[in-house]
């Protein structure tokens, strides 16, 4: 029998390397700076030193090139890391971060803006980590689709700011090592179960804080934490002059004054007794806890839902303004208190059995 010739053949297999995103670097004005990426996985650090100079460090697979810049602000220059030093009298103005679709990383630490600094992760499971930065004008996050990461340590901002995630299950954290907002500051956190946490020491807002995490439909169970402070006489995590609006919509949703183990306060919003705090939580099975925080003109709102206040505040530490209400809102069962339960002076509760 005849043996039967069989011819080997190579047959080409898929691409399986990721793709290598770019950040083109570009200046314009008065020393302002864009950073711009495309819809890959951008991961970039930026990094300040003084007002004139900042490091662009690419990390992983991400490269960097440079856009229409002038030559003399660049000292150096490679596919990894540029190095931009702003001839005298040009200090920073605006900084510019757009890195479009993809999931991608941003870290922006030490930088001195006398403009605004505006970061646009877009699309994408994106993270953002700042420490130690300041600008003259404002800071704007402002997220789309995806579940985000955003964490601020020491960051100053003078005008009004602006966090907007958008939709999503994203995550907020605000490190109060010299957090200072001299205005207000909006925290817009869109439809998902969202995750908003202030961390000692203390953050503060000058203006008015705005926390809303609620979205015309599909909201998720959404959470606010304001830590205690670490020690006893330590000033308060969160500290906030003007106004405060927290609206988480609906949802089962948490709103929590005092976490963690800390000995100190928690919160200390507004100055005066004309200053208001406002929570609005919307319909479900909401839940509210306070403990060592002052909240001047309280209305706190439940709204429907089978709702349960998680402690007692008349034994907690927890002053309010004459007139403050406590409000369970409908119920389908029965709203609950704690039991021993009292309420401090100024606090009037209804809407609970």
């Amino acid at each position: 029998m005849g043996k039967m010739s069989r011819t080997l053949q190579m047959e080409r297999l898929e691409d399986r390397c990721v793709p290598a995103g770019t950040v083109t670097i570009s200046g314009w004005g008065p020393g302002n700076i864009n950073l711009v990426g495309d819809a890959q996985a951008n991961d970039i650090d930026v990094n300040g030193s003084g007002a004139s100079s900042i490091t662009i460090t690419a990390n992983g697979t991400t490269t960097l090139a440079l856009g229409s810049i002038p030559a003399s602000w660049v000292s150096s220059s490679s596919p990894s890391q540029v190095i931009i030093n702003l001839p005298s009298p040009l200090v920073l103005g605006q900084l510019f971060i757009d890195l479009k679709a993809g999931d991608d990383r941003v870290g922006v630490f030490g930088v001195s803006a006398a403009g605004s600094i505006l970061i646009l992760p877009g699309d994408g499971n994106d993270k953002v980590i700042m420490g130690g930065d300041a600008t003259q004008k404002a800071l704007v996050i402002r997220e789309t689709l995806g579940d985000d990461f955003v964490q601020l340590d020491n960051v100053r901002a003078h005008d009004p700011s602006l966090i907007s995630l958008n939709l999503g299950n994203d995550k907020l954290q605000i490190a109060g090592a010299g957090t200072v907002f001299d205005s207000d500051l909006s925290i817009l956190m869109g439809a998902g179960s969202d995750f908003v946490r202030f961390i000692p020491g203390t953050s503060l807002i000058q203006g008015n804080l705005l926390i809303d995490t609620s979205a015309a439909s599909g909201d998720g169970g959404d959470t606010v934490l304001v830590d205690w402070a670490v020690a006893a006489t330590a000033p308060p995590t969160l500290q906030v002059n003007g106004n405060t609006t927290i609206r988480t919509g609906a949802g089962a949703d948490l709103v929590r004054f005092g976490f963690g183990s800390g000995l100190g306060r928690s919160a200390v919003l507004g100055q005066t007794a004309n200053n208001t705090t406002t929570i609005l939580m919307g319909d479900q099975n909401d839940r509210i806890f306070a403990s060592r925080c002052q909240l001047q003109l309280l209305s706190a709102k439940l709204e429907n839902g089978d709702d349960k206040v998680l402690n007692n505040w008349g034994a907690a530490g927890v002053s309010v303004a004459s007139g403050s209400v406590l409000d369970g809102g409908a119920q389908v069962t029965a709203d609950t208190l704690p039991s021993p339960w009292s309420a401090p002076p100024g606090l009037t509760v209804v809407g609970f059995p």
